[in-house]
């Protein structure tokens, strides 16, 4: 078995995908905003491209 890790959607091939794929930062994005909204964040905020926080597209 081969196990391939890419960490952003940008480095992730679009030419001979494997047959079925895990996505495990989904379960840590989600476990993280659940945290902060428990913890009383009033929001949070998602974003497709990292350059979109700081306002630079």
């Amino acid at each position: 078995m081969k196990i391939f890790v890419y960490h952003t959607p940008e480095k992730t091939p679009t030419e001979n995908m494997p047959d079925w794929a895990i996505a495990v930062d989904v379960l840590r994005a989600i476990t993280t905003m659940a945290t902060a909204l428990h913890a009383g964040a009033e929001a949070v905020q998602v974003f497709s491209d990292i350059q979109k926080i700081n306002g630079s597209q």
